[in-house]
């Protein structure tokens, strides 16, 4: 088929999709034979999901016409424009579909020329970091999370967006696999807390091996209005990456000081970002909530570690036992419910797991202990303990589920 007859066909059976998820529709169309897994059919293809759904949402839009729209705009994009043009085009496909939901031209002054420039400058920049070869799915697939997250702020329709893990790296010869944000599991580490201050020799040359990019780390508060301390744990903190020569360009701690818009982008540009401990479970998950922050986490390729409360929201289910022994959903990075700062010698602390390992094993990790998930294999430095119905039993990587 040629690129025009796979375009008609896109057109076609995108008309049958429902639902408000473009990444679903997406994926079904790729599945059928016409779509390749690189090609400038994505050009029209990820826009028309993108106008589909916004249509399916409840968007003022005549999606007739704005399908004619998106097969014209995206056939007039060469192949390869991503190597030989600079801009990807699966994110100007995106944009086509932005530009024709507001009705954008080149001379047009009401604010959305200027808001879809950044849409592409914010997309554009992640792909940038990750670095080429080209890979239309999972550009396919930055263009979706940032397109998404724009019309969601800005068209009072709320679209889907699901986490992603690849299903094409089989069937593309250059994949670049753990650079890439959807090849498997992103890297984590669970910390317990570091009485010293300081990261061990063998954490410390651990972490080197998933941050060989060091612009940027975001800090994220469990004392949100705490600001002093907030202001010199952060510093302290990145002092610990300091030492071992692993500091970044730049940083910064969200608390309940920073604007959400500013906390979104600081958590886009992250190359790591570090949930902190010493405060309250809850408070940093409504923190991350307010600020709207929590899915950019969740979803961000920038490697995150958590220490003490911040490990404990990472799980899949978090119960601070200090705070309530009500569980709640975590960012769901691992398959298990970490509580810190285990000691024989401390009580109540023991008291405590103990009762949440009734309903729930437990993963109760000493201080300087850590463990590192990377593209789903698990690496486990220090001790750690596992409780279950009160038993107390050596915790292993197999105990990691995701």
């Amino acid at each position: 088929m040629t690129t025009e007859e796979k375009a008609a066909k896109i057109i076609e059976d995108i008309r049958g999709q429902t639902g408000t998820n473009p990444i679903r529709m997406f994926k079904a169309l790729t599945k059928n034979d016409y779509i390749n897994i690189h090609g400038p059919e994505h050009h029209i293809l990820d826009g028309a999901c993108l106008l589909m759904a916004y249509h399916n949402a409840g968007g003022k839009i005549d999606i007739d016409e704005a399908l004619k729209k998106i097969l014209y705009e995206g056939l007039r994009m060469p192949g390869a424009m991503c190597g030989f043009w600079g801009i990807c085009g699966a994110i100007t496909s995106i944009g086509a579909a932005l530009a024709i939901i507001d009705g954008t031209g080149p001379l047009t002054a009401d604010g959305t020329w200027g808001n879809h420039m950044a849409f592409t400058s914010s997309a554009i920049g992640e792909l940038g970091k990750i670095n080429g070869p080209r890979c239309c799915k999972r550009d396919a697939m930055i263009a979706f999370k940032h397109g998404i997250e724009y019309v969601n702020q800005h068209y009072g329709v709320q679209l889907e967006y699901e986490n992603q893990t690849c299903e094409f790296s089989s069937q593309n010869q250059q994949c670049i696999k753990d650079r890439c944000p959807f090849y498997k599991n992103k890297p984590v580490a669970f910390f317990s807390g570091f009485p010293a201050r300081r990261f061990t020799a063998e954490i410390a040359e651990r972490l080197k091996k998933d941050l060989p990019v060091r612009h940027c780390i975001v800090f994220i508060t469990a004392c949100p209005v705490d600001f002093q301390r907030n202001d010199e744990d952060s510093a302290g903190m990145h002092g610990m990456f300091v030492e071992y020569e692993m500091g970044f360009e730049k940083f910064c701690v969200v608390d309940a000081r920073m604007d959400p818009a500013d906390a979104q982008k600081w958590a886009r540009e992250a190359d790591c970002i570090f949930l902190m401990g010493g405060g309250s479970c809850s408070e940093q998950m409504q923190l991350m909530r307010d600020k709207g922050i929590y899915e950019i986490v969740r979803d961000s390729p920038a490697m995150v570690l958590g220490v003490s409360a911040g490990s404990m929201n990472m799980g899949k289910i978090t119960v601070d036992v200090f705070e309530s022994l009500v569980p709640y959903e975590g960012l769901g990075f691992a398959d298990i419910t970490m509580i810190g700062h285990f000691s024989y010698d401390d009580i109540e602390r023991l008291r405590l797991m103990k009762q949440v390992s009734m309903d729930r094993p437990v993963c109760a990790m000493e201080d300087e202990s850590v463990i590192f998930i990377s593209n789903g294999k698990v690496e486990i430095i220090g001790t750690i303990h596992k409780i279950v119905k009160k038993e107390i039993w050596p915790f292993t990587k197999e105990d990691v589920r995701f």
